[in-house]
């Protein structure tokens, strides 16, 4: 019994050994959780080995936290951009309603001066028939 669980915990240390950290998974840790119970069961020192798997939580706790920031600042990057082109096209929009109302602006004054001109000829020619009656 004590053989098969010192190759167990050898063959566990191993496999961690060749992982590279970023590919190291939750069958891993529990691997070497239950390596850890059953050498306890057999009363072998596993200290060593439940510092190693309690930093190796922790550094895939981070890793974890690490895509998860990677892929919201994708998310947020791809959402900026779709609002950058709404503003360019909002933009655009203002501009050409800015020329609209400009250009309505001109016809007003346009007919004002008009409506002034209409209005004056309207006093003369009343002036000029009172005049003449």
């Amino acid at each position: 019994m004590l053989t098969s669980v010192l190759e167990k915990v050898c063959q566990v240390v191993q496999d961690i050994k060749a992982l590279e950290l970023k590919n190291f998974r939750q069958n891993h840790m529990n691997s070497l959780k239950l390596a850890i119970l059953d050498a306890e069961l057999v009363k072998v020192d596993v200290k060593w080995l439940k510092n190693c798997h309690n930093e190796l939580k922790v550094a895939v706790d981070h890793i974890k936290r690490y895509k998860s920031l990677v892929l919201s600042k994708r998310h947020n990057i791809e959402a900026i951009e779709s609002k950058k082109t709404e503003l360019t096209k909002l933009k655009s929009q203002t501009e050409s309603l800015e020329f609209q109302i400009s250009s309505l602006n001109d016809e007003n004054e346009s007919l004002d001066g008009e409506k002034g001109e209409k209005m004056r000829e309207l006093r003369l020619k009343k002036k000029f028939e009172k005049r003449h009656r």
